[in-house]
């Protein structure tokens, strides 16, 4: 009975091999075990390429993912906070007073702290652009106000504060840099604009 048994097994081998033997001349043989161990074919490991990417969370990845997003949203809307503070500037210029300081200040102001929130790739040039307008509308408006040495001593205690707030690389505190920066120049530019009439 075993005998019996055993043959339809082998009919059944022999009709697969002639198959398998087909696709083995169109493919290499899989390697067997001892193939794994020798050092001429080296160590055979899967491509992760080819892997399947698994369905797991990675916590640590979405912890990164999470705090620079957050990161960015507080610098989004502390460069919205700069920008509204900018505001005073606009009621020193025409048509409030005959001047035109403080739309300049406003509006370089706006885009250079927006560029930066937006990370805009522009966002660099156009804050050295608004530094460089910023202090060339410094010298003037210390140069031809009458409220001197005031002015002086004001502007430097401002240089002062921007400096140690973090100057051109990044605002550290944006209170200080709205109080003690942008309102105390406006300040200086009111005293100028309305002091001329």
């Amino acid at each position: 009975m075993r005998a019996a048994a055993r043959r339809p097994q082998r009919l059944a081998e022999e009709e697969i091999e002639p198959a398998s033997a087909d696709a083995d001349a169109a493919s290499p043989a899989p390697p067997d075990d001892d193939d794994l161990d020798d050092p001429e074919l080296g160590a055979l490991e899967p491509d992760p390429e080819s892997q399947p990417h698994s369905a797991e969370p990675d916590p640590i990845s979405d912890a990164v993912a999470a705090s620079a997003l957050r990161q960015r949203q507080r610098h989004l809307w502390d460069e919205i906070k700069l920008s509204i503070a900018l505001v005073p500037f606009v009621f020193a210029a025409w048509p409030f007073s005959h001047g035109w300081i403080g739309w300049v200040v406003f509006v370089n102001g706006v885009a250079c702290h927006m560029a930066s929130g937006l990370g805009l790739e522009r966002a660099r040039a156009l804050a050295l652009w608004d530094i460089a307008w910023n202090v060339a509308l410094c010298l003037y408006v210390n140069i031809l106000t009458h409220w001197q040495p005031g002015t002086l001593l004001v502007t430097t205690l401002v240089l002062l504060a921007w400096l140690a707030n973090g100057g051109a690389q990044a605002i550290k505190s944006v209170a200080l840099h709205v109080v003690g920066v942008q309102w105390m120049l406006c300040a200086l530019l009111f005293v100028y604009e309305y002091g001329r009439a």
